[in-house]
């Protein structure tokens, strides 16, 4: 059965794929907690702001945040 090991940062068992997928639910838990923040408490909102640009930034992503 597939695991995730923090330690080497890969999801056995799926290789790229998983990897992949779990980086999206991550990102979307990050980017659902920017809402929760800026509905809740919009001065910390740049605290979940900050995790949300570092994923798409270790991901590759398109490049910095909007904004």
């Amino acid at each position: 059965m597939p695991r995730w090991t923090r330690c080497t940062g890969s999801y056995h068992g799926h290789g790229r794929a998983g990897d992949a997928l779990l980086s999206v639910f991550e990102l979307d838990a990050a980017v659902h907690e920017v809402a929760y923040e800026l509905s809740h408490h919009p001065e910390v909102a740049d605290r979940p702001t900050k995790a949300v640009q570092r994923l798409l930034e270790e991901d590759g992503g398109a490049g910095p945040m909007p904004g």
